[in-house]
């Protein structure tokens, strides 16, 4: 038996898998049958894993002897099972369906239960387990949905088991399986599939009858099982939103359940609810509630509730309804908590009768009676409070502070639990005798009413009542106040504060979209992102739907209760109106329902009470509260949210003015207290700062605060510190309302005090922007007091003053500058300027890909700013230029289209009455398109695209155009032709004119616009759309020509005296840049003369430093503003300073030098033309710096100069300059670079050169890489020349580094991606070529090419046009000397490496390569061949390339000459698409020269390595071959021909094998061929010599000094050759379908024999070659016996084949053979002559029997033909008759020949006798 775990998670180790609820019960079965053998499971259809699938596999895998189906019987397999448990078997018994399990009832109660207990223990059926399904399943309806645990529960004896998840399925599924009882275990089939969990595989089992505290919780308990336990979760959480903590018990064992965990539980929480699906009455419920009541009854706050089924059989259609789902539990806990509540203040009042105890008692009833009424829903609190009311106004302690406070449970407020889980809310008039008042005003009275007790408990409750009622309900006005004097009473000030805050915040909430763009508009400038959206404007709309909704289903409910009325009154006339008892009628007895049916308009039946009156379905229930009949809690609580919404609408008060009006009553009040009392000024600074806006709305504020200045002057210095900040934050936010106001406080703020003056002044600084707008519409207004100029005297004033203040004052205007060029940079974001019009800029950049389109930017510019002076001018130079054809109307529109040009122009040009003219403006008219556009857009439209010229008939061109257009895409509009079109545009620039033109006085009115479209269209438009048009125009002009726009629309940059106005309304926010021009031009005098006293006369070291460093930043603003001269009185004064021309340097000039070191890098477009000076300081302090880091020591006094600059010179400041230049304007950055390359120039020429500037140069170009082209042409300009120059010098060092420079900044360079159409990487590696032509150092150019070997290694994908320099450089060093070609060798290794790209110079590189005459370039050439030809295709290249091997073909170094052959061969096999006409040339040609130097070459494995290379390429050709076979056999007659005896050997060799191979070659040819090789090869030495005259032999043979030598080798290989032709020709002989070249090859045979023959039949000659030396270590002559046998075998061969196709050979061949055994003669008497005549004898014997086979093939009659053969007679040795007698012999009984010819040669009589010749023969 396994332990019993009492929880999986914390017991169970090992690994898990996800299940579901059937999937768990499986493996637990699993797992028991595994176990014990004696586990058996049968039931209905478990076979196959039941309907539910929880036994599926369980039968395959343990037979059916252990799982089994049964009858469909439940009383038989609980039987069974009793049965079978009685005798030792565990029984695992399946019921179907739990509804089914009725049947087997008496076996389980009576049998089951009892069978131990009756037999005195004798029989035990304990190890029976009933499994069945339980529970509703959504659609089960009567039968599959019932949960029958309490029949079960009653019974003594058995245990009932119900899980709610897999975990517990398996857990507890093993447990009563091995529970030595009867177990019913139900198992919730709605979870079988939903429920999925992480479930051990382990074996483990939980604990029976032992409930599980599922969650924790202090506030009610709530038990279940089952499936309900998810309901409950699901309740738990509606009320865990509102601070509810449930704890939920699962009670898992239903009987014997678990008393302690649920006692315990009750206990410590004090309520209990009780809730299953099973029907009410005797439920499992009843029992634990009694079974509570009695344990824990002194601990129960409220009473037990159970929420159940219905006490009905279970439903199909309504079992929603019927289930305890998780709103009726959530009812359920609320009830339950006020109940508890009520019940306490119950036990405080004196049980003698009151009033108030009557209440209480009455009200409990009332929740009592909802309880127990199924058909009633409850709603909230709100209807209760009356009791807590009346209990505060008791004054008795413990009944206020139970009102207020749940002491022993919740140590919290009550009131504000209630309010805070939104059950107490306040929006009810209903419970209270004052109307419109609202209930929450009477909590908050009441509440507040209690600190009158003045105890502290009591305060504590009071104050959290109040927080919670601020943050859950609405309140305003009186109630507001009370609240917040309540706070301040209780001493709580943080919460006042954040309280009134809050009120300000809901009121900024409800602003409306326009004002919060009016606060946008205010603090955007400020750099303040205002966190709030604006009112949503669907509030209205949300508002009258509800309204005309709940409309609708009233009328509709009244008219269900006529209907229903009537229907009643059918069947009894005394019955009530309504559907829905009402409160009067609850208990008027005749009231009673009728049951009825009837329809309604969607064919429902009607419920209980009618008809839902949201969703119109049945009604069953009805709400209390509101009495209307329902369907649901979601229908209830959607009409009640309807109605509250209702409520709020109709409210006398609008609740957004409310929020407004507490606001300012908060204003009022505590602008009130601050004049008083400074306790407050925090609250009114954050009401400043968070909610400006409401502020905004408050009346008389520029006056209160004024006021409020003059009484915190007259205070203390900290007080008026406070007021001057105040002011601050009112100008930061009100800026432009209070412009009077803010000038008088000004005034004030400047009189007390210059320390509190200038720190406020600080503040404002801050914000460079507030200065601007102060300056533009105070300063810059007539009747306006000058603001800024005021203060920057005053600034001043204080800054020449020698006083405290004058430190304060520079710092003052030091933030102002910093905080101005913040202010720049936001207006504009980037300092660098493009020089053409940014506009033309976008619209060509797309063409800035070529120089051509580069010069056609300029060409475009130039028309565009023709155009906007002369039309004319224009189109004659776009002509000219040939960018459109001259008449050419569509080019120009195109034009016009695409390049912005002048629209006063444009409109004038289009207005005029030309020809040309006016195709254009129809051309230009056709390209707008007005499709689905109102004539009013459609003009907004068109005229946006150019100006209205002024005159009448230029205006009526253009809309008569317009017109035609408009209708044209407008067909179906409100004209019925173009001419209405036009009348009614021209009568719309009429009306925009009139309302908009200034001098004309009397506009315009609808009416009269109205009568003048009737007149003018001879119809009347639809007067809605008149009238939109009129509003339209009214609200905004059309474009139209200049002077009305120019009227119309203000220019936002104007002058001082243009900007003077009256118009007080009129605000400027951010005003631009020309007004901080302005301003800068009006107050640099005095910020000049107070700098320039201070650096003169001033020794502070802060200060100074202050003011060289408000000198940098005038010059970087003024600068910027193009106020040139002026930035050059404050540049001239830190250059002269920063020169450290003194001899003995002040702090003022080393702070200068360091502000004009900050001043490069911040701000370098401020120095403008005077870079050259300021280089050249930085080149010295590079020196100085330099020097000082490496030890050096100088004289005095540049020793003191160079230590106190280490100190204050920040180290990396000439690199943030260098690096800066990206910053720079373009024009400014050429004046930079030039004056650092003509510093350089100077630097290297000095004796001593130094490098700084043109490492500085190199630096400069590498962060200024990213310019537009134009820009960039001119910088590679200056480059080429600087390193040009320097690259040239006559020092070596110089030039060496130069160029060292220019390959680090070329590397860079080519990073970037180039476009295809330009040359520009050329044109910047050019130096390299330059210096490399004309330096005189060979050093220089060995650096040089291997400069362009690194960066053809690190930037070869990169590169493009600047291959072009590097092939020139390669090239160069190829034909120079043999260190810069070996380089140039190398370079071209990393070029064919990566990947070949530019082929013509490749193949010049290699040509210059090739005529070099090093070894080891030779070698590299060859590799390079081979590396292109791997990578180009290009069949010219191909040839090129191979041309140069054969060139090295003859080369006199093997090494190379070996390489380049055998590189020949590798790159020819897999060729490239190398066609075949150009393999045949390259046979013909390089191959043929190859194999006719290779024959002259006796390095046999070098042969070897070329034949294999040569047969591999050969191989590869594949079915190709035939079309070069004739290239290939010339190749092998040349090696045939060839004097290497291996060669000659393997080219026959080679020869067969192809042949051999391929069988579609030309026959013809190549039988052709073979004579020749044949003659090529055959020995003409030994043939010329055996056909002299026999003489001329003896006569030879007699000479003792021979004049000439046999070559005896080269015999020898003839002979052999012959040998192997005579292979191959049988070989041939033997390829299928050539029988007509047989009598070809029999003949080259034939006459092979033949001569073979001759030769050998002259013995005198083969004597005489001996003696000349042919085989003299030979016993026997030199003879072709072999050969002759060879030929004469395959001669009867090839005889053999053409007889079977011939029969007329056999004459051929037979006298062939008598030709073999021919009479030959011995003429000599020579000894040596005689042994060579009877070997030939013998030889002819041999060659003769080699015949016979071919004889024997013969017919008689083939034989016969042939006389011949009997005249036939052999004269010869005995030796020869007896080895033709023993040759013979073997054959005789097969030969078909005479018997006399036999006896002739000396055959004896008897051989063969069993032999009989045909008579025929005989």
């Amino acid at each position: 038996m396994k332990t019993i775990l009492s929880r999986f998670g914390k017991d169970v180790t090992g690994p898990k898998v996800k299940m579901n609820l059937f999937q768990a019960v499986n493996n637990a079965l699993d797992i028991e049958l595994a176990q014990n053998p004696k586990s058996v499971i049968f039931g209905e259809d478990v076979k196959f894993g039941g309907v539910f699938r929880c036994t599926q596999n369980l039968n395959e895998k343990y037979g059916t002897d252990r799982v089994f189906n049964t009858p469909l019987c439940e009383q038989g397999i609980a039987a069974f099972g009793i049965g079978l448990a009685n005798i030792g078997f565990t029984a695992i018994a399946e019921i179907q369906f739990g509804d089914y399990i009725f049947p087997a009832f008496d076996q389980l109660v009576n049998e089951a239960a009892k069978n131990r207990y009756r037999s005195g223990n004798q029989f035990n059926c304990g190890s029976l387990t009933i499994r069945t399904t339980w529970g509703a399943v959504g659609h089960g309806a009567l039968y599959h949905s019932q949960s029958p645990e309490a029949y079960f529960a009653h019974t003594p004896g058995l245990k009932v088991v119900i899980p709610r998840d897999p975990i517990q399925a398996k857990g507890l599924l093993l447990s009563a399986i091995r529970d030595p009882n009867p177990v019913i275990f139900f198992e919730p089939k709605a979870l079988y599939r939903n429920a999925e969990e992480e479930v051990p595989l382990a074996d483990y089992q939980l604990e029976l009858h032992k409930a599980e505290v599922v969650e924790s919780g202090k506030h009610i308990t709530v038990i279940g099982w089952g499936t309900q336990i998810r309901v409950i979760k699901e309740a738990a959480q509606l009320v865990k939103e509102q601070g509810i903590e449930v704890e939920i018990i699962d009670l898992q064992t239903i009987y014997p359940y678990d008393e302690e965990t649920l006692i315990n539980s009750v206990k410590k929480t004090g309520r209990c609810i009780i809730t299953h699906e099973a029907p009410l009455t005797c439920g499992v419920g009843a029992e634990l509630a009694a079974k509570l009541a009695e344990k824990c009854f002194l601990s129960l706050e409220a009473p037990i509730l159970r929420v159940t089924g219905y006490d009905t059989p279970f439903p199909l259609v309504h079992e929603p309804l019927y289930l305890p789902d998780k709103y009726k539990l959530y009812d359920a806990i609320i009830r339950t908590l006020i109940t508890s509540s009520l019940n306490r203040l119950i036990a405080l009042v004196p049980k003698q009768p009151n009033n108030y105890r009557s209440i209480l008692e009455k009200t409990l009833y009332q929740i009592q009676q909802i309880k127990e009424d199924k058909n009633r829903f409850h709603t909230n609190a709100n209807k209760y409070f009356i009791i807590y009311k009346l209990g505060l106004e008791t004054k008795a302690a413990k009944i206020v502070e139970n009102c207020l406070s749940d002491i022993e449970v919740y140590n919290n407020v009550l009131i504000q639990k209630l309010i805070s889980n939104k059950f107490l809310d306040g929006y009810s008039y209903e419970s209270l005798d004052k109307k419109y008042v609202m209930l929450i005003d009477i909590i908050i009275e009441s509440v507040c009413s209690c600190i009158q007790l003045n105890e502290d408990s009591i305060n504590r409750l009071v104050y959290n009542c109040l927080i919670a009622i601020f943050n859950q309900c609405k309140f305003h006005g009186r109630s507001l106040i009370l609240a917040l004097k309540t706070l301040r009473k209780l001493k709580q000030m943080e919460t006042f504060k954040q309280m009134i805050l809050q009120v300000f915040k809901q009121s900024h909430q409800e602003l409306s979209e326009q004002e919060i763009q009016i606060y946008v508009q205010r603090l955007k400038p400020l750099g303040i992102i205002p966190d709030i959206a604006p009112k949503t404007q669907m509030m209205k709309v949300d508002v009258d739907e509800t309204i005309e909704q709940y409309i609708q289903i009233t009328l509709r409910h009244m008219v269900d209760d006529v209907v229903l009325y009537d229907e009643k009154c059918k069947i009894n006339s005394d019955c009530s109106i309504n559907s829905v008892p009402q409160l009067s009628e609850s208990e008027d007895s005749k009231f009673k329902q009728i049951e009825f049916k009837i329809l309604n308009e969607q064919n429902i039946v009607s419920g209980k009470f009618g008809w839902c009156i949201i969703c119109r379905q049945p009604a069953p229930y009805f709400c209390k509260d509101l009495r209307v009949p329902v369907c649901s809690i979601p229908c209830k609580n959607k009409h009640f949210i309807m109605t509250e919404n209702i409520k709020l609408l109709l409210t006398p008060n609008d609740q957004e003015l409310l929020y407004l009006q507490d606001s300012l009553y908060l204003w009022e009040y505590l602008i009130n207290k601050i004049m008083k009392s400074q306790q407050y000024f925090e609250i009114v600074i954050a009401i400043y700062r968070d909610f400006p806006l409401i502020i905004y709305k408050v009346p008389n504020l520029g006056q209160q605060l004024i006021d409020y200045v003059q009484i915190a002057r007259s205070r203390s210095q900290n007080e008026f510190q406070n007021c001057c900040n105040l002011l601050v934050t009112t100008i930061y936010y009100y800026r432009d309302l209070l412009q009077q106001e803010i000038e008088s406080m000004f005034e004030i703020m400047n009189k007390p005090s210059v320390d509190i003056y200038l720190a406020s002044i600080e503040q404002i600084i801050n914000y460079p922007i507030i200065i601007m707008e102060l300056f533009t519409n105070h300063d810059c207004k007539i009747g306006r007091k000058n603001i800024i100029q005021n203060i920057f005297e005053q600034l001043s004033k204080f800054a020449q003053i020698q006083a405290n203040s004058q430190s304060q004052a520079n710092k003052v205007i030091n933030i102002f500058l910093l905080n101005i060029l913040s202010y720049i940079s936001i207006l504009d974001k980037s300092e660098v300027q493009d020089p053409l019009p940014s506009i033309l800029s976008q619209k060509i950049e797309q063409y800035d890909n070529t120089e051509k389109q580069l010069n056609l930017k300029s060409q475009y510019q130039q028309a565009v700013q023709l155009f906007s002076q002369n039309p004319k001018e224009a189109i004659t130079y776009l002509v000219q230029h040939k960018i459109i054809e001259q008449n050419n109307v569509g080019q120009f529109v195109k034009f016009l289209v695409d390049y912005p040009v002048d629209k006063e122009q444009l409109g004038q040009y289009f207005g005029s009455y030309k020809d040309f003219n006016q195709k254009v403006l129809e051309q230009f008219t056709k390209n707008v398109n007005f499709e689905n556009l109102s004539i009013v857009e459609s003009l907004r439209k068109y005229l946006n695209l150019f100006n209205l010229p002024g005159e009448a008939q230029q205006v009526d061109r253009i809309m008569s155009v317009f017109s035609e257009k408009f209708f044209q895409d407008n067909q179906q509009g409100p004209f019925d032709n173009s001419t209405q079109a036009y009348v009614f545009s021209y009568l719309l620039i009429i009306l925009q004119t009139d309302l908009h033109n200034k001098s004309i006085k009397d506009k315009m009115t609808f009416e009269s616009f109205k009568k003048s479209s009737v007149v003018s269209l001879g119809k009347e438009l639809d007067n809605d759309y008149l009238l939109a048009v009129y509003k339209s125009i009214e609200a905004q002009p059309l474009a139209i020509h200049s002077k009305l726009q120019t009227d119309w629309t203000k220019d936002k940059y104007i002058s001082k005296k243009e900007a003077k106005s009256n118009n007080e309304s009129f605000y400027i926010f951010e005003p631009g840049i020309e007004y901080l021009k302005l301003l800068m031009d009006i107050i640099w005098p005095a910020l000049y003369v107070s700098f320039n006293i201070i650096i003169e006369k001033s020794e502070d070291q802060n200060l100074l430093r202050v003011a060289l460093q408000n000198c940098q930043y005038s010059i970087q603003i003024l600068s910027y503003l193009g106020l040139d001269q002026n930035a050059q009185q404050y540049l001239t004064i830190l250059c002269q300073l920063g020169a450290l021309d003194s001899k003995i340097p002040k702090f003022r000039n080393y702070y200068s030098l360091q502000m004009l070191l900050n001043l490069c890098i911040s701000s370098p477009n401020a120095l403008k033309g005077n870079w050259r000076i300021v280089i050249e300081l930085i080149s010295s302090l590079d020196y100085i710096l330099g020097e000082k880091q490496r030890g050096k020591f100088f004289k005095e006094p540049l020793e003191s100069v160079a230590r106190v600059l280490v100190n204050i010179i920040d180290p990396q400041a000439i690199d943030k300059i260098i690096q800066n230049t990206k910053n720079m304007d373009s024009r400014i950055m050429l004046e930079f670079l030039k004056s650092l390359v003509d510093l350089s120039i100077q630097e290297v020429n000095l004796d001593e050169p130094r490098f700084f500037s043109l490492q500085r140069v190199v630096e400069v170009t590498t962060f200024n890489m990213d310019r537009i082209r134009l820009i960039w042409n001119q910088i590679q300009s200056i480059l080429n020349q600087c390193f040009i120059q320097v690259g040239l010098s006559k020092n070596q060092t110089v030039a060496i580094f130069a160029v060292d420079q220019l390959k680090q900044l070329s590397v860079k360079y080519l990073s970037r991606s180039e476009q295809i159409s330009l040359n520009q990487q050329q044109q910047f590696l050019s130096p390299f070529e330059t210096i490399f032509d004309q330096t005189g150092f060979v050093e220089v150019k060995e650096f040089i090419i291997s400069c362009i070997r690194m960066i053809s290694s690190m930037c070869f994908y990169q590169l493009k046009s600047g291959w072009r320099v590097i092939y020139q450089i390669v090239q160069k060093g190829l034909t120079d000397i043999y260190e810069t070609a070996i380089i140039s060798v190398e370079i071209i290794q990393i070029i064919l490496n990566e990947q070949i790209t530019h082929l013509p110079e490749i193949q010049q590189c290699l040509v210059l390569l090739f005529k070099r005459d090093e070894p080891e370039i030779l070698f590299k050439g060859i590799d390079f061949v081979k590396l292109a030809l791997s990578q180009q295709n290009q069949y010219n290249f191909w040839m090129e390339q191979l041309a140069h091997l054969c060139n090295l073909f003859r080369d006199h170094r093997h090494e190379i000459q070996k390489h380049s052959i055998l590189t020949f061969f590798q790159v020819l096999i897999k060729p490239q698409n190398l066609q075949i006409e150009q393999v045949k040339q390259i046979m013909k040609g390089m191959m043929k020269d190859l194999f006719q130097i290779l024959a002259t070459i006796n390095n046999r494995d070098f042969c070897i390595q070329v034949l294999d290379k040569f047969q591999e390429f050969i191989n590869q050709l594949g079915d190709q071959f035939q079309n070069v076979f004739q290239e290939y056999i010339y190749i092998i007659i040349i090696l045939c021909g060839s004097e290497n005896e291996f060669m000659s050997k393997n080219s026959i060799l080679s020869l067969r094998n192809t042949i051999l191979k391929y069988a579609q070659i030309d026959w013809d040819f190549t039988i052709q061929q073979l004579q020749i090789i044949i003659a090529k090869t055959e020995p003409k030495i030994l043939y010329d010599i055996s056909q002299l005259p026999e003489d001329m032999i003896n006569e030879l043979l007699e000479q003792k000094d021979l004049s000439y030598s046999i070559q005896n080798d080269l015999c020898m290989t003839q002979s052999i050759l012959q040998l192997m032709i005579l292979d191959l020709i049988q070989s041939i002989s033997k390829q299928q379908n050539l029988q007509q070249y047989l009598k070809q090859l029999c003949d080259i045979t034939r006459s092979i024999y033949y001569k073979a023959h001759s030769f050998n039949l002259n013995i005198k000659a083969r004597m005489l070659l001996q003696a000349k030396g042919l085989m003299p270590q030979l016993n026997n002559l030199p003879a072709l016996t072999k050969q002759e046998k060879q030929s004469a075998s395959l001669l009867l061969e090839i005889y053999e084949k053409l007889i079977q196709h011939d029969e007329n050979y056999v004459k051929d061949s037979i006298e062939f053979i008598i030709s073999i055994i021919q009479t030959k003669e011995n003429k000599s008497q020579n000894t040596q002559y005689g042994i060579e005549y009877d070997r030939l004898v013998l030889n002819d014997i041999q060659i003769f029997c080699m015949s016979l086979p071919f004889l024997n093939k013969l017919t008689i009659d083939q034989i016969i033909q042939v006389e011949t053969i009997y005249k036939v007679t052999i004269i010869g040795i005995s030796e020869t008759a007896i080895y033709i007698f023993n040759t013979i012999k073997s054959v005789y009984p097969l030969l078909k020949v005479p018997k006399k010819m036999l006896l002739d040669a000396g055959v004896p009589k008897n051989v063969g006798v069993n032999y009989k010749f045909p008579n025929k023969i005989n």
